[in-house]
């Protein structure tokens, strides 16, 4: 399931997005940006570090900064695992977390279902889920057991174009 988290303020005086660079290289003392480079710094080689990296809309009419994405880079204490999740401010105001990704998986979420792919295979959070093939011409869906007397389902259909319906053509477990 997708993960939201509180909006962050623009973390500097907001008066000073409305004078950023529009375009180009910028450099100022020792930070260069076109391509950003980020350095996580440690007490130890084995503490945990983390470092997050945040983009903000400016608004100059009425001088605010909302943040609108957010890519936070990891490292487990020990420095064995490494994660980047990546984050979208949604409609209601908060950053929803999109993206998950670690050395043994990556999740892709939106609202409240998520696909992740690791080394057993893709798998859905909801019961009932559908891979989409040919610009949704087919699918192969799966559909939980609705009630505890009613048998899960796997389906292969295609979408007819007379009835704008899908039409099944093979199934498992009805």
């Amino acid at each position: 399931m997708a993960q939201t988290t509180p909006t962050v303020p623009f973390p500097h005086d907001v008066k000073s997005a409305g004078k950023t660079n529009q375009s180009g290289i910028l450099t100022v003392n020792d930070i260069i940006t076109q391509d950003v480079y980020g350095i996580m710094t440690r007490a130890t080689a084995s503490d945990a570090a983390e470092q997050t990296f945040a983009t903000y809309a400016y608004n100059a009419q009425d001088q605010t900064a909302s943040e609108i994405t957010r890519v936070v880079h990891s490292q487990s204490t020990g420095g064995s695992d490494a994660a980047v999740l990546t984050s979208v401010r949604n409609a209601n105001g908060t950053m929803q977390q999109t993206i998950a990704s670690t050395a043994q998986s990556t999740s892709l979420s939106c609202a409240n279902n998520s696909a992740t792919f690791d080394a057993t295979g893709l798998f859905w959070s909801s019961a009932d889920s559908s891979l989409y093939l040919g610009q949704k011409q087919f699918r192969i869906k799966f559909e939980g057991a609705a009630a505890p007397d009613t048998t899960p389902s796997l389906t292969i259909q295609f979408l007819d174009p007379t009835s704008s319906s899908y039409i099944t053509l093979f199934a498992v477990g009805t």
